[in-house]
């Protein structure tokens, strides 16, 4: 897998694409960019599910469709990212951030994280998102940290 599509400041976590959904483009990769500062937010207690103060660190993280156009007429292959919701500031959980430190933390953590997804409510064109990780494509990223493959691709960014 091209390393592009998973690229982060942080990391990228893979999303399943819902089957049966109004979303006309369904966002496939959560980004996390950078986190900073910590707060105190409320958040529910993710074993009891009783809202409880809780120590977090705010992280700025995008919505975005990734793929890998192929190469065409002359064009070499090249890499696009569809911001579907541009950069927007939250509180996470510090544990959280530490069981999606990498790839391989995700996917050690991924019912956990799954569950933590799943909170996320948005409103207008995403109401109906339900995000959850895309457990294959996961297990083609980790292939790909562990093998990489030199590619050569050109960015646009739209």
């Amino acid at each position: 897998m091209n390393q592009q599509l998973y690229q982060a400041g942080i990391i990228a976590i893979p999303l399943l694409a819902a089957e049966a959904t109004a979303v006309p483009l369904y966002p496939n990769f959560f980004v996390i960019e950078n986190q900073f500062g910590n707060t105190t937010a409320v958040f529910p207690n993710l074993t009891t599910g009783i809202p409880e103060n809780t120590i977090c660190v705010n992280i700025n993280y995008k919505l975005v469709y990734r793929e890998i156009l192929p190469a065409t007429n002359g064009k070499p292959e090249s890499f696009i990212e569809r911001k579907l919701q541009d950069l927007e500031q939250i509180q996470m959980p510090m544990e959280m951030i530490l069981l999606a430190k990498n790839h391989a933390a995700v996917k050690a953590n991924a019912d956990l994280i799954d569950q933590v997804l799943a909170m996320f409510q948005f409103r207008g064109i995403f109401e109906e998102l339900v995000m959850k990780i895309d457990r294959p494509k996961l297990d083609q990223i980790l292939e790909s940290i562990n093998n990489p493959q030199p590619a050569e691709t050109e960015n646009v960014v739209v």
